[in-house]
């Protein structure tokens, strides 16, 4: 709505459309990439991810989970890219 809000004629609501799924794009991208990744490996994954978007949404202390993740998935990464994390991940 800060956008302009319902437009009755096609081009605006075209044009509505375009701006909140540009917003929306550019918001999420990296949530829609981590869904699209793990749906195609795992569906235990994308179960993860909704149960803590959902937590992060419904549970007054949203604010907290969203940063307390953040911080892990970060360390993960972190943990992932040094050569201990790397020998861990080794085929067998």
């Amino acid at each position: 709505m800060a956008h302009g809000g319902f437009r009755s004629e096609p081009i605006g609501a075209i044009r509505l459309g375009i701006v909140h799924g540009a917003y929306c794009l550019g918001c999420c991208f990296a949530l829609m990439m981590l869904l699209f990744v793990g749906g195609i490996m795992n569906v235990l994954w994308i179960a993860s991810l909704t149960i803590l978007v959902l937590l992060e949404k419904v549970v007054p202390a949203g604010r907290v989970i969203s940063r307390i993740s953040g911080v892990l998935i970060g360390a993960a990464g972190v943990w992932l890219l040094t050569p201990r994390g790397l020998i861990g991940l080794r085929p067998l």
